[in-house]
C-alpha cells in the first residue's frame, strides 16, 4: 500500500472576521467589566488571572452561560460542529472561562483531561482571543509523540511543536489530551482569551 503517515493530530484554526467578529467582540465588551470582577489569581501553579472555578464533581465553570454570551456561544458551537463533522462525533459544551494575561504572565504545559473514564472529562478544548496585541504570548501545542524527537529515521518534520500567535478573533480547537503552554507576556498590555471544554454527548 506504500507510504502512509501515522498518528496525525487534528487541530482546527479559524480567524473570525467581518460582522460576525464585530458581534462577538461587542457582546464580550458589554460584559467584560463584570467578567473581570470574577477573575482570581493563583488558581493554578502559574500566574494567570482567571474566572475558572474548580468543582471536583463537575469542573464546570461556564461563563458563556453565566454572562449570557449567546452570540459568542453560537459562533463557537458552529465551529465545534464543523470540527466534529470530520469524525462523526457529537459533543456538548461543558465549561468556559476567561483568562487575563498581564505583563509577566504565562502558563505551564498542561492538558484539559481530568479522568478519561468519567462523563465530564473534556474531549475537545479551545480558545478564542478577545484582546491581544499579537506580541503578548504565543500558545504552544506540544507534540505528544515525545519519543520521535530522539530519532532521525521516519521524522516527517523536524518541528516538535505547533505554535500560534494570538490574533483578535482567532479560534483554536484541539483534542483535550494535547498539552499546551503559553509563553510569557512581555508587553504592557493584557491579553484576554476565552477557553472552553466540550464533553462527549
Amino acid at each position: 500500500m506504500g507510504l502512509q503517515n501515522w498518528f496525525s493530530i487534528p487541530g482546527y484554526c479559524h480567524d473570525i472576521k467581518g460582522d460576525e467578529l464585530d458581534s462577538v467582540q461587542a457582546e464580550i465588551t458589554n460584559k467584560i467589566t463584570d467578567i473581570k470582577w470574577r477573575a482570581e489569581s493563583n488558581v493554578w501553579d502559574d500566574n494567570i488571572n482567571t474566572t475558572f472555578k474548580y468543582d471536583p464533581e463537575k469542573q464546570n465553570a461556564n461563563d458563556l452561560d453565566l454572562f449570557e454570551l449567546t452570540t459568542t456561544k453560537e459562533v463557537i458551537l458552529k465551529h465545534v460542529e464543523k470540527y466534529c463533522s470530520f469524525f462523526d462525533y457529537n459533543v456538548d459544551l461543558h465549561s468556559s472561562w476567561f483568562n487575563f494575561s498581564q505583563k509577566g504572565s504565562f502558563q505551564f504545559a498542561h492538558d484539559h483531561v481530568t479522568d478519561p473514564n468519567s462523563d465530564h472529562s473534556a474531549q475537545i478544548s479551545g480558545v478564542y482571543y478577545y484582546q491581544t496585541n499579537g506580541d503578548d504570548g504565543d500558545i504552544v501545542f506540544i507534540n505528544p509523540f515525545d519519543a520521535a524527537r530522539y530519532f532521525e529515521f521516519g521524522r516527517v518534520s523536524s518541528r516538535s511543536n505547533n505554535i500560534y500567535t494570538p490574533t483578535v478573533g482567532r479560534l483554536l480547537l484541539f483534542p483535550s489530551y494535547v498539552q499546551h503552554k503559553v509563553r510569557p507576556n512581555k508587553t504592557d498590555s493584557t491579553r484576554i482569551s476565552l477557553a472552553f471544554n466540550f464533553v462527549r454527548k
